[in-house]
């Protein structure tokens, strides 16, 4: 997030079975909202793009528990995220093999910075 811009970037990895990258995807968009949002945006972003390559088999990693937590419960709330993650349980349901998996902020961050 870039709370002074009132913007916030998206970033995607996509590694293939062995961990080796196949594309690295970068967005930015104007907004102004919390953390949970913006990853559940960037998760349904996400899910848009591997959608159009047609890629089926899909482990989705994120650092923010609760929104994992929702999307591996199909449980949509009423909090303001809610509508994205009702948005990403139906382009979820495209895919043959669709997970979703925790990481730990570091280990996200490592990731990220491995292959930039």
């Amino acid at each position: 997030m870039f709370e002074d811009e009132h913007a916030l970037g998206i970033g995607v990895i996509i590694c293939d079975i062995r961990g080796h990258l196949i594309k690295g995807l970068t967005g930015f968009e104007r907004a102004s909202c919390s953390p949970k949002i913006v990853e559940a945006f960037a998760i349904k972003e996400a899910l848009s793009w591997l959608k159009f390559w047609h890629l089926d088999h899909v482990v989705v990693e994120s650092d923010y528990m609760s929104i994992v937590h929702a999307l591996n419960r199909s449980v949509v709330n009423d909090s303001k995220s809610s509508c994205l993650i009702s948005d990403c349980l139906v382009l979820g349901s495209s895919f043959q093999h669709l997970s979703f998996c925790w990481v730990r902020w570091l280990a996200n961050r490592e990731l990220i910075h491995s292959v930039m």
